[in-house]
């Protein structure tokens, strides 16, 4: 039979020497114990620290950056995305803010 390297064969087989109980000794350091989900610290969001949120005009919160923004999700046709997308490459702009400036002008007259 070969021989493994690592524990001794005795460990190996699960047989420990006589007096030991198994437990680790005070040189051996064990892993912490898990936490639960419950206990796991939170991860923060964004990279801006978050103002408290606001009521919004149909009773929901509203989440407002430290730099006044808020986020939206915005369903839009394929073939206007791909515009977009192809818009942004070619202006090295973010999606993003060229549909902030598109915002600006069409509710800029309305302000």
């Amino acid at each position: 039979m070969q021989e493994r390297k690592g524990a001794p064969e005795d460990v190996r087989r699960g047989s420990l020497p006589q007096g030991t109980s198994g437990a680790a000794d005070a040189t051996t350091a064990s892993p912490p114990p898990r936490r639960t989900k419950r206990e796991r610290p939170t991860k923060a969001r964004g990279r801006q620290a978050r103002k408290p949120a606001k009521t919004g005009p149909r009773g929901g919160t509203t989440t407002i950056t430290e730099s006044g923004m808020v986020k939206k999700n915005l369903w839009i046709p394929a073939e206007v995305a791909e515009e977009l997308r192809q818009r942004a490459f070619d202006e090295r702009r973010s999606e993003a803010d060229i549909i902030r400036e598109g915002l600006e002008l069409v509710l800029g007259d309305e302000r």
